[in-house]
């Protein structure tokens, strides 16, 4: 019909010793794009039980170069697997020479989006998918309009308000060297994948020292 097609292919510990086979698939499909890597962290149910099975750099080193040929994706990740371990992420968190991209992850007064989501009944919600926080109404019954001038009035907010409530944030430093993994060999292409596992981390250490209490 003269669309293309593309693939997002989230390589795991369990997965990775099929990748040859899956790729000669998709070839064979003429997927013409595809995304290869370990999945984001995001800090849901689902996201723990994919951090079980994340990849480490000699599970993903056999497909490097392939994987480099085929998919514009993610390149530079891909030539040096080491420094994308959460170790390393640790390392250059604590030495002050992480990215310019980890320092402005940092949640921002007055946030500049208004993230809303529409469920399958026309409920619409500030979040992201699975995640739901307030409700302003039903886009069917309640009128467009209506629905969304709630939602606006709101205001906007960051993507970490969504994730973990409006107080502020610790610093990605403070998260490394509490919550960071100085060993960790799980492999995170982007910083907000490690920094959100940080973030999760401290939540449920917090949570768990609430509930130990006297």
């Amino acid at each position: 019909m003269g669309l293309r097609a593309g693939a997002n292919v989230f390589v795991t510990t369990a997965n990775a010793g099929q990748a040859d086979r899956l790729l000669g698939v998709l070839q064979w499909l003429e997927v013409d794009q595809m995304w290869w890597g370990p999945a984001t962290y995001y800090p849901t149910a689902r996201g723990r039980r994919n951090e079980r099975l994340r990849p480490r750099p000699p599970e993903l080193l056999p497909l490097a170069d392939r994987i480099r040929q085929l998919s514009p994706f993610h390149g530079d990740a891909w030539a040096n697997l080491e420094a994308r371990t959460e170790g390393a992420w640790v390392a250059r968190s604590l030495a002050g020479d992480g990215p310019a991209q980890l320092a402005e992850l940092e949640p921002r007064a007055g946030g500049q989006r208004l993230p809303l989501v529409c469920r399958p009944g026309l409920e619409l919600h500030t979040g992201v998918a699975g995640v739901y926080r307030e409700r302003h109404g039903n886009l069917r019954s309640d009128g467009a309009r209506a629905v969304l001038g709630r939602a606006l009035e709101q205001g906007g907010r960051s993507i970490d308000a969504v994730w973990f409530g409006p107080d502020r944030l610790p610093a990605v430093e403070e998260l490394a060297a509490r919550y960071g993994d100085r060993s960790g060999q799980g492999v995170h292409f982007t910083e907000s994948s490690v920094r959100y596992l940080w973030l999760d981390r401290a939540r449920r250490a917090g949570r768990a020292a609430a509930n130990s209490g006297p």
